[in-house]
């Protein structure tokens, strides 16, 4: 009897382990005071999947973890480093390339990669809507592939970062993402009059 309560409890975690993931569908989503619009539906991550940051963290995928990765940091206020153990503090008077640096030194903390490995590619200052910024593209390891864009936004800093396990994963969804990444800009709160 007691094996059938224990088989029951196990069949039940297991299904609530594999129904980790809520859809993100397309259009304009917010991640705090972050607006991003997709093409597509994503599938939205639990918090144990995304890595611990200063900011609002969302964690989505495509086509499931690890093969791919979104990971979007909305709201890093000043003074405070883009993760929570530690690293460079943001300032909202950071240039562009303080502010690549920034974002570069995190990626290997964000992905599980070795800063060792770490290549960028293409790099360039980025307009987020109003929000200047940057953006480039960069390789962490033998096979692991990504963007990531970055911008300030009322004196906070806004993070997005896509990660792709192999050179197939990011062919398959790192146009999608990139769109993404370069979608966002700071959600302007309105206020309506009566």
């Amino acid at each position: 009897m007691k094996m059938k309560y224990l088989f029951a409890i196990i069949a039940t975690l297991a299904m609530i382990a594999c129904a980790s993931s809520a859809i993100v569908h397309s259009g304009v989503n917010t991640v705090g005071q972050m607006r991003i619009s997709t093409e597509s539906e994503w599938h939205s991550m639990t918090k144990s999947d995304t890595p611990e940051s200063n900011g609002l963290t969302r964690t989505w995928t495509k086509n499931g973890l690890p093969q791919d990765r979104l990971i979007l940091i909305a709201g890093i206020k000043d003074g405070s480093p883009i993760l929570k153990n530690g690293g460079e503090a943001f300032r909202p008077t950071m240039s562009a390339s303080e502010l690549q640096h920034l974002v570069q030194s995190s990626i290997p903390a964000l992905t599980g990669t070795s800063s060792s490995t770490l290549q960028i590619r293409d790099e360039r200052e980025q307009n987020f809507g109003l929000n200047a910024g940057v953006f480039f593209e960069f390789s962490a390891g033998a096979a692991s592939q990504g963007s990531a864009g970055a911008f300030v936004f009322e004196a906070a800093l806004f993070v997005n970062l896509f990660l792709a396990t192999d050179a197939d994963a990011f062919a398959a969804v790192g146009a999608e993402a990139e769109a993404v990444i370069l979608s966002a800009t700071g959600n302007i709160k309105t206020i309506r009059m009566h």
